[in-house]
Order: C-alpha cells, then structure tokens, then sequence
C-alpha cells in the first residue's frame, strides 16, 4: 500500500477521533513516530490518543506527554497501525482496530504475518525509520513541525539506525534530522542524553548479567543472550529497562546478528533480534509469529527460556547461512 503523503494527509483531514496503534514492545521508533502523530493531529482540534497497555520504556517517558492511554474514551473514526501493518503487532488491541470504521497504516516494515485490509495509508520499507514518514507526512498537513514533534521524530530515527551507524542510514536520513536542527528549541544533545544517559545503578548491574550470558554460534557470526527473571530479581530491575541491550549485543566483533532474549514470564520469550548489514532478520521473526525489517526484528515464543533460545539460534544460523 502506497497512497501519496498527500492523499494520506487530505484523509486525515476528514476525521477527528483517532486512535494510534503502535507496535508491541514499543521502540524509539514506534513510539517517536507515534508521539509525533499524535500531537501534530491535536494541534488541528482532532481528538487523538496512543493506545497501548505497555509500560513506556524509561528511556522514553519524556515521549508520553500524556498522550498514551490503555483505552480510548471515545469511540473512534479511525484506527492507524504506527511501524507495524500487522495484526499480530498489536496483541490485545485488535478489538479496538477492527472495530474502527476507516483503518489506516504508517509503516516502514515489509508485511510479515496477517495483514489487515487497511483503507489507506503507506508501507515504505526504504525509510530507514518510519520517523522519516511522519515526518513528510505532518508537512504534507501543513502543519508547521513543533518542539515535541521534532523530539519525537529524531528519536524515532536515531533509535532505528543505531544513531546513524546502520546501513539503513542515508542521504535522505541526515536530511531529515537536519531539518529538526532548525526548531526553535530543539536540542540534540538534551534529546541523546535522555534516549543513551539515563542508567541507573540497577540496570548497568542488569547490563553486566546479560552481557555476561552472551554466546556465539554459527562460526561465531549469531551472539544470543538473554534476560531472565532471576536476573530482574537480582537487580530489581523492569523488563523495560533492558530495552537497547540488544545492539549492545551486537558490538562483539564478527558478529553478523544479535539476539536477546527477554523472560516476560516463566514460557512467554520475547526475542529482539538486530543484523549489521544483509541477514534478513524479518525472516526468521516472520515465521515465528512477529515482524520488522531485515536488520531489527522482534518476535513472541511461548516456550521455556531454553526451548526458546534453541529454536530462535538455530533458525538465525540457517538463516546467515542462506544469507551469505
């Protein structure tokens, strides 16, 4: 699906009560995009909210700005997929999108998993982040692009391109974030600071564990570590907070794919999974049930940590494999 910024922003004109979905486990970029979205659809009198039942990750909350909600209380015009175009990227919301009269997409992912029959919208997987469609897209709304916006958008595209160290990265990317150099305001070390400086104690101790568990396999080409619940209780620390530790993963030399594997509850795996360059990691989370792009990817595996691990390592290592 490809309707033109345009077209997009001339839809969204005609409907006032939005609802945003953006996917499970939310990212920089998910929520970024979504945040920027959100308020560029407020500044036009629309009612508009973020729906999701996720705690935001630590490193985000200066992105919640009030406007995430675990249920809207507002029946909405329209539902609109943000870096998902997925049903099974949004568990426990697809109620909400179903029951929306016009459903729509922002997305920069190829389609993995059931697709829903969106209304309108666009899916363009060579955006490096879906931050880069926002941002066209709330140009084409004529509407002058603001402080939280611009905030929201830069995280979305720093988080995605590894802080323009991945191959994703290109012209159009700095481009883009150059523009947001110019709102009045706007201040990239402040924005950095917030996204990569902000460890507390217990989660550089949480750090030091998972990056302790780290194994190679596949001629030391696929590095997997994990999580675990033991490790949260040692530490005291969220889940969430082990958001990033995946591309920490990936700073091991030779190492072609990262994996982390996160203990959301004693059979319930969340897999977060990074490539330096070509190994389609989008692949190997499609046929496990998630979704992304071929160099970040996430999927779900309700299995025990270590039936889990052994599923998700072989199938990355026939995956470089066939990638090579």
């Amino acid at each position: 699906m490809k309707n033109s910024y345009k077209e997009i922003a001339e839809k969204l004109a005609g409907l006032d009560h939005i609802v945003i979905l953006p996917h499970v486990n939310m990212d920089g970029d998910a929520l970024g995009s979504s945040s920027a979205l959100c308020v560029a659809l407020k500044s036009m009198g629309k009612k508009a909210v973020i729906v999701t039942d996720e705690a935001t990750p630590a490193n985000l909350d200066f992105l919640a700005r009030n406007l995430i909600v675990s249920r809207p209380d507002f029946r909405p015009e329209l539902a609109i997929m943000v870096d998902c175009c997925g049903m099974n990227r949004i568990p426990g919301r697809e109620e909400i999108f179903e029951t929306a009269p016009v459903k729509a997409v922002i997305d920069h992912h190829g389609v993995t998993g059931e697709q829903p029959n969106f209304d309108f919208g666009r899916i363009e997987p060579d955006s490096a982040a879906t931050g880069e469609m926002i941002e066209l897209l709330i140009e084409a709304m004529n509407v002058e692009i603001d402080l939280p916006m611009a905030e929201g958008i830069f995280t979305a595209i720093t988080t995605d391109t590894g802080n323009f160290q991945h191959a994703n990265t290109t012209a159009r990317t700095h481009e883009m974030a150059a523009q947001l150099h110019r709102v009045q305001g706007f201040n990239c070390k402040k924005i950095s600071n917030l996204i990569y400086n902000r460890n507390s104690l217990r989660s550089i101790r949480l750090h030091s564990l998972v990056m302790s568990s780290i194994q190679l396999f596949g001629e030391d080409k696929v590095a997997v570590a994990a999580v675990t619940q033991e490790m949260l209780r040692e530490t005291g620390c969220e889940l969430s907070e082990a958001e990033g530790f995946v591309q920490d993963i990936m700073s091991v030399d030779g190492v072609e794919v990262g994996c982390l594997l996160k203990e959301a509850e004693p059979a319930v795996i969340r897999c977060s999974l990074r490539s330096r360059s070509h190994i389609n990691v989008a692949e190997v989370a499609g046929a496990l049930g998630g979704g992304g792009h071929v160099l970040a990817a996430g999927c779900r595996i309700r299995k025990p940590l270590g039936e889990a691990k052994s599923i998700i390592t072989e199938k990355l290592v026939e995956q470089v494999e066939k990638d090579q």
